[in-house]
């Protein structure tokens, strides 16, 4: 995460979260970070366990339930959402039922 950029945002009083434009999933962290103040906070708000949040940020976990709560919450697209997970190759998940 590029904390000088966080920074910035900060002493600049950027109006919002929503300022942040999203090309990367590091850019998925600094909105969070900038909305909650933390990682874990946003974990709990989205009741996502921490772990979890961490692992669909760096990319290394793509569980569909925290990719949604984190479109939900940042108001991605879904061509966005496949963007920063290519892995997914579709979005949205249909239901197996």
């Amino acid at each position: 995460m590029n904390t000088a950029a966080l920074a910035r945002d900060i002493s600049l009083g950027a109006a919002s979260w929503q300022a942040i434009r999203i090309d990367q999933r590091r850019d998925v962290r600094r909105a969070l970070l900038k909305k909650y103040g933390s990682l874990t906070t946003a974990a709990e708000k989205l009741v996502i366990p921490y772990n979890r949040l961490n692992g669909a940020l760096t990319g290394r976990e793509s569980f569909t339930y925290v990719i949604e709560a984190l479109q939900s919450d940042l108001q991605l697209s879904d061509d966005k959402v496949l963007h920063l997970w290519p892995l997914l190759r579709i979005w949205p998940r249909n239901g197996r039922w």
